[in-house]
């Protein structure tokens, strides 16, 4: 099989563009992979780090530690992000669900279903029924959260209601401003979904 089986032709013509050779072009594409993955493990740790210390901040200024749980919050979330969060809830419940073998699955049935399992339940059915049955923790939770939406509490809509009374202070340099932080975490997040 030639390069071009595995490079599309379309992919390669970006990197010929910047090169003489089509065998240089190939070797601009590997060191962009290479590129890629370094960058991806900097900025999972940089999510990892903003994504705790945003918790334990806003925890520590609100008082709730269990904010991002359903009905427990003190902290005022816009609509994008309690969709999120709901959605990360049940993303979590699915992965601890996952985890079970297929006899603990079913055995989810009777407290899921307590007058039996309606006939014609599909399998997609049954497994979300199962899984509303898990009580997922606040740190479950937190990992099933997406960079979009701890990136979004930095923004704008939030200048008043979280970065002035705690998110300012995940940030040591305290001349530091909102925006530069959200402008910041934008490029941040650009970068992560190109590599």
């Amino acid at each position: 099989m030639k390069i071009l089986d595995y490079i599309s032709q379309e992919r390669l013509a970006t990197f010929e563009s910047f090169t003489d050779t089509q065998d240089r072009a190939i070797v601009l594409h590997n060191h962009t992979l290479q590129l890629g993955s370094s960058l991806m493990s900097m900025i999972a740790l940089f999510e990892l780090a903003l994504r705790n210390s945003t918790n334990h901040q806003l925890v520590t200024d609100f008082g709730d530690d269990q904010w991002l749980l359903p009905g427990s919050t003190k902290i005022p979330l816009k609509p994008f992000e309690v969709k999120a969060q709901k959605t990360a809830v049940r993303h979590a419940r699915k992965a601890a669900y996952s985890k079970l073998s297929y006899k603990e699955k079913t055995y989810l049935d009777a407290f899921a279903y307590p007058g039996g399992v309606p006939a014609g339940a599909t399998h997609d059915e049954k497994a979300r029924e199962r899984q509303r049955l898990f009580v997922v923790s606040h740190g479950q939770v937190i990992s099933q959260t997406t960079f979009s939406f701890w990136k979004r509490l930095y923004s704008g809509d939030y200048a008043g209601t979280l970065w002035k009374k705690s998110l300012k202070k995940v940030f040591p340099n305290k001349d530091i401003e909102r925006a530069d932080v959200a402008k910041a975490l934008e490029v941040v997040y650009a970068t992560r979904n190109r590599v």
